[in-house]
């Protein structure tokens, strides 16, 4: 599985739990401090696609899954 589609998958579970629960009346979510910071969830996605493939490609061996 790549990591971009587990962020992605990931972001859209959290995002449901959150629209869920806010139906149910567990809690209150203030939207206008969302969409003033949702800068900032494109500032840390660039951070994670940048470092995310720090470790070098190395050819598997005869003995490691491709």
């Amino acid at each position: 599985m790549k990591p971009t589609n587990l962020l992605i998958g990931t972001l859209l579970i959290v995002f449901g739990i959150i629209q869920l629960a806010r139906e149910f009346g567990w809690f209150y979510v203030d939207w206008h401090l969302v969409r003033r910071f949702w800068p900032l969830l494109l500032i840390l996605l660039g951070v994670f696609l940048i470092f995310r493939d720090r470790t070098p490609n190395r050819p598997a061996g005869p003995n490691e899954p491709l």
